[in-house]
């Protein structure tokens, strides 16, 4: 048991999410003094750090002329599969 500490924390839910359940910020005790951080800058803040987080570990989906790479595989999949119906239908 830890005696003595006392931080402060923003818990954010994640809603609609099988793996994560929450993220916990902790705000610095030298943030807490100023009086110009107030609860959306803080939120503000907490959102910024998540998002330079996510764009720095996590790759972004390629796009070729604005259409992702996935769409474009399953475009090829659909058009071999018209393909491969019709030889069947006209064979």
């Amino acid at each position: 048991m830890v005696k003595g500490v006392s931080k402060r924390v923003i818990v954010v839910k994640a809603p609609l999410n099988n793996i994560f359940e929450e993220a916990i910020f902790v705000i610095k005790d030298s943030a807490l003094p100023q009086t110009s951080v107030n609860s959306e800058r803080i939120i503000h803040e907490a959102c910024m750090v998540a998002n330079a987080y996510v764009k720095k570990h996590c790759k972004a989906t390629k796009q070729v002329l604005g259409v992702s790479v996935s769409a474009f595989a399953a475009a090829g999949a659909a058009l071999t599969g018209i393909a491969w119906f019709l030889y069947v239908m006209v064979k």
